[in-house]
């Protein structure tokens, strides 16, 4: 799917380089959610994504909510996961396996490769809108991240695309 190309490129470099809004409390080892937007100089899209990162050791792994508006599929929505490896002689896992969501108390989301789209996303989406905690597993590893802020940069995606799914 075209999609899967579109949906990070530059999600990770924006995140280090132009964060607009933060949202949340400052946990150990944990990032606050940011929410930014960007418009592609080739193509003109816009894009705006919420995202937070865990760091745990020598990887880095982050759940982004993002938003594409492009001229020829209009706005695509869903979720990202990835994992990256800080060294060089490691390969970086990108989730490309099986993924599992877990908000809270709720029953886990399961879903193959490494993003969630469209209505498929939807059940997340809600979760997370009310939840405390997500617990994302990444291949064989889990990790929790804290959902307050999350609101926030949803809404802020939302105001900036126009969008409601």
């Amino acid at each position: 799917m075209k999609f899967k190309t579109l949906f990070f490129p530059t999600a990770l470099l924006l995140f280090f380089l132009s964060c607009s809004q933060t949202f949340g409390e400052e946990k150990p080892n944990l990032k606050k959610w940011v929410a930014s937007c960007e418009i592609d100089k080739i193509t003109d899209d816009k894009s705006c994504q919420t995202i937070i990162m865990a760091d745990r050791g020598r990887f880095l792994y982050a759940i982004i909510f993002k938003v594409i508006h492009s001229q020829e599929y209009g706005n695509v929505y869903g979720f990202y996961f990835y994992a990256a490896s800080y060294s060089n002689d490691s390969e970086s896992d990108n989730c490309q396996n099986s993924n599992v969501v877990r908000i809270d108390k709720n029953d886990a989301i399961d879903f193959e490769g490494t993003n969630l789209i469209g209505d498929m996303a939807n059940p997340l989406i809600e979760q997370m809108l009310t939840g405390k905690t997500a617990i994302a597993k990444c291949g064989d590893d889990d990790f929790t991240f804290p959902l307050n802020g999350f609101r926030e940069g949803y809404e802020f995606v939302k105001e900036n695309m126009a969008f409601d799914p």
